[in-house]
Parts: structure tokens; C-alpha cells; sequence
């Protein structure tokens, strides 16, 4: 009986701990709307927007991922959800965009910007859908976040399956097909300073969706 009661206290103990090492991913819910903010009213934030250690980086030590799209049969225009992960698997914290701000100046320099997309997986082209960015200032840290080494956050992001063109290859298909599958990557690219230094991430994995034919009037 003894030796009962102590593998069920083990046990209770385990799952406790086990309880207490999940920790949330952060999530940017850009499916809702988001207050805002006034940078003109705040003070300065300490590091670079999208940097290391206040310079912009040749490359950045994330490793991003596709988690979900949703619905996951839609036509064209539709509107689709879908959510990426990107986890820091470098040795420094890095800052990123996370948030919105009032006053866009394209000229800032201290403007931050994170472009998020869908592009068809193989697509020479580089045909986007589901495209949306987020606006962040280095000199308010409410619009942006440290991700530290060993930390993953998730944006969600609600837009359009858009981006369908006269010679796009979909379209074509759609004229003959009532549904087609198509395999899509998700892409993080990162703008910041006066010269927009540029730097673009490609999802590691990929997901497939059906496309259906357009409604006819």
C-alpha cells in the first residue's frame, strides 16, 4: 500500500512539473483589430528594430514555420487565416516588429516593417497571397519585441487569397478544373533604417490547399 501511495505522489509531482515547463508561445493576433499607437508620444527604446546588438544583421537566426491555414478549401479573394511560427535558434536576442503605430512615415528611419505572405511552393515567379505587414518604431516598445535565444512567437494574420493574375497558373487551371490543390511556403521578410535593409525568411515546411472555381454572376 506504501509503495502505492509514493508511485502516485511521483506521478502527481511529475505531471506538475511537466505543467510548469510549458510556457505559452506569444501570439500576434492580426485577425483582430489592434489598438494603435502614437509614437510622437513616446520615448526611446533601447537595441535596434529588427537587429543584433543595433546593426542590422546579414541574416537572421530564425527558423520560421507554416502552423495552419484556414479554411483550407477557398476560392480566390476569400478570406483565409493562417499562422506562422518563428523561433530564435541563434546565440542573441533579436528585435522585431510587433504591433501597429499611427503615424507611418515611410522616410523614418527609425520605422521597422514585417512583410508576411504565402507564395506557391516552386513558383518561379513568386506569386503572394494572404499578404499583410506590420508597422513597428524603434523608439517605442510597444510596437515591437525581443525575441530571445530559444523563444518561438506565432503571428496570426487574416487577409486575402489574392493574387491571382491573367497568367497565373491557377487561374488557368481553374478555367477547365472545378477544385485544385496547391502547396504554399510561408515568407517573413523584415524592413528597417532609412536604406530599408532587407532580409527575407522561407518556411522550412509547407502545407496544401484546394482552390475552387469562381462563382459565376
Amino acid at each position: 500500500m506504501q509503495l502505492k501511495y509514493i508511485w502516485a505522489l511521483t506521478l502527481y509531482f511529475a505531471s506538475a512539473a511537466a505543467g510548469v515547463c510549458q510556457v505559452a508561445v506569444p501570439v500576434l493576433d492580426m485577425t483582430k483589430a489592434l489598438p494603435c499607437t502614437d509614437t510622437r508620444r513616446t520615448g526611446s527604446a533601447s537595441g535596434g528594430g529588427v537587429s543584433v546588438e543595433g546593426q542590422p544583421p546579414p541574416s537572421l537566426p530564425f527558423s520560421l514555420r507554416l502552423v495552419d491555414i484556414s479554411p483550407n478549401s477557398f476560392r480566390w479573394y476569400d478570406r483565409i487565416v493562417y499562422e506562422v511560427e518563428l523561433e530564435n535558434n541563434g546565440t542573441t536576442a533579436v528585435r522585431i516588429p510587433w504591433g501597429t503605430i499611427c503615424d507611418v512615415h515611410p522616410e523614418d528611419p527609425q520605422l521597422v516593417i514585417a512583410c508576411i505572405f504565402l507564395t506557391l511552393s516552386g513558383d518561379p515567379a513568386g506569386r503572394s497571397l494572404g499578404f499583410t505587414s506590420i508597422h513597428g518604431s524603434r523608439s517605442d516598445e510597444k510596437t515591437t519585441r525581443v525575441v530571445a535565444p530559444g523563444e518561438r512567437v506565432r503571428i496570426r494574420i487574416g487577409a486575402l487569397a489574392s493574387g491571382a493574375t491573367t497568367d497565373d497558373p491557377v487561374r488557368k487551371k481553374l478555367e477547365t478544373q472545378s477544385t485544385i490543390t496547391i502547396t504554399v511556403i510561408a515568407n517573413f521578410a523584415f524592413l528597417q533604417g532609412a536604406d530599408r535593409d532587407y532580409v527575407q525568411l522561407h518556411s522550412g515546411n509547407s502545407l496544401s490547399v484546394e482552390v475552387l472555381k469562381w462563382k459565376q454572376p
